[in-house]
């Protein structure tokens, strides 16, 4: 029996192919494990050999960086006006005040400018001048009004007269009035005795009280129903060479008669 020989021939070309193929084969390989790898590597945490910080074990004491927080913005305070319903910026009050408005009475100050009424007294506005006690009861004679009869006799008729009570607390007032000779503290030319002596008064007039800081100023009239005879040049006609010299004196007491104050008027400013 022959023997059949059976020959199997390759093209080079062949050959080339499959190399081709088995190189891409294999790069595809390398190139799948090189990206599993990259993968491996972004979910391992970094060794402590290489300096990274690691998460400690559970139970050794150790802290773990929480995660961020997330942050709310703070919205910006409404801006401060002159008409906002509150007491802000330099503001004395609500809305008024400083280089605001001024305030009315009632409203809180600091200094006058900030009020409408022109006056801070204790913190508040008001239209009212504060009261300064002077510590001191003042009086002032005013005006006296006189008449003259027939005969050159002077009659005192009226007068005014102003009490301002300077203490800090209330007080009774009496005023006693003497026509005195001018220079002279012990002759007065109204005596009822036809003494020249400065015993009893020409009139007496009771104030009443006063509170502290207020002031009265009072007229009164018909004084002394009588005339009394001129004394020396008591009354001046128009032939005199020498001036009058009298005058008309308020003595003011309190309550106790003590002598606080004494005013007079000459008789150059007095009204006939």
């Amino acid at each position: 029996m022959d023997e059949t020989q059976i020959s199997i021939t390759v093209k080079p070309i062949y050959l080339e192919r499959l190399l081709y193929w088995i190189i891409i084969i294999v790069l595809a390989v390398l190139l799948a494990l090189a990206w599993m790898d990259d993968d491996n590597a972004d979910t391992t945490t970094p060794s402590d050999s290489k300096g990274a910080v690691t998460t400690p074990p559970a139970g050794t004491g150790g802290t773990t960086t929480p995660p961020p927080q997330e942050t709310t913005a703070t919205p910006e305070p409404p801006k401060e006006t002159c008409t906002d319903g509150t007491k802000n910026q330099d503001e004395t009050d609500v809305d008024c005040g400083g280089v605001r408005t001024k305030c009315g009475s009632g409203k809180a100050c600091s200094v006058a400018a900030d009020c409408i009424g022109g006056y801070c007294v204790s913190g508040k506005c008001t239209s009212t001048a504060p009261v300064v006690l002077s510590g001191e009861v003042d009086l002032l004679v005013t005006n006296a009004k006189t008449t003259e009869s027939a005969s050159g006799a002077l009659k005192l008729t009226s007068v005014s007269y102003k009490v301002t009570n300077g203490l800090d607390k209330p007080q009774e007032f009496i005023a006693k009035l003497f026509i005195r000779k001018a220079g002279s503290l012990d002759i007065c030319y109204n005596q009822l005795d036809y003494d020249t002596e400065c015993n009893d008064p020409y009139a007496e007039f009771s104030i009443g009280s006063l509170k502290s800081g207020a002031s009265v100023t009072k007229t009164d009239f018909d004084l002394k129903d009588y005339y009394r005879s001129p004394v020396g040049n008591y009354i001046v006609d128009s032939s005199a060479k020498n001036p009058a010299t009298f005058q008309v004196v308020i003595y003011l007491y309190d309550e106790d008669g003590n002598e606080i104050n004494e005013e007079s008027i000459s008789d150059s400013f007095l009204v006939k």
